[in-house]
């Protein structure tokens, strides 16, 4: 990514719409309008629901700091961001960003909730709150990470 370094400092505008999971649960759901713009200096990416390519969100907990924070799956990107301040404000401040291209994704043998995010230049631990959303995150984040190792080998 290009502007790797500046994405690092976007803050993400989201527009919530509610949907049905198949087990019954309502969550939210988030589409990509663009890639990140530049404004003033500043980096956005503007989410919105006008294009249908998905996003994952979840809460999680990084174990280092113990802070509630939100996970985010783009195409070829892996967002850690803090969630909304408050529920008029819908921006997420980002935290972390991972090209999924140097991304790999492993259980700890510590735990079945613990999660380690391992790129070339850092690791983030992240515990879930049970082994299914850890299980269902790790073979996303996975699935993804092939998908975008894939297409940078095809260019």
């Amino acid at each position: 990514v290009e502007s790797l370094q500046k994405i690092v400092e976007i803050q993400a505008v989201l527009d919530f719409s509610s949907y049905e999971s198949k087990e019954g649960m309502a969550q939210d759901s988030f589409t990509l309008l663009g890639r990140e713009r530049e404004y003033n200096g500043e980096v956005s990416c503007v989410i919105s629901e006008a294009e249908k390519n998905s996003l994952e969100q979840h809460r999680f907990f990084k174990t280092t700091e113990e802070m509630d924070a939100c996970l985010f799956l783009f195409n070829d990107l892996l967002v850690l961001a803090a969630p909304p301040v408050s529920a008029k404000k819908k921006k997420h401040k980002v935290k972390q960003v991972f090209p999924l291209v140097s991304l790999l994704c492993r259980f700890s043998p510590f735990s079945t909730v613990t999660v380690w995010v391992i790129s070339y230049y850092q690791t983030v631990t992240l515990r879930f709150l049970n082994q299914k959303q850890a299980t269902t995150w790790v073979n996303q984040i996975n699935k993804f990470a092939n998908n975008a190792i894939s297409h940078e080998l095809e260019s």
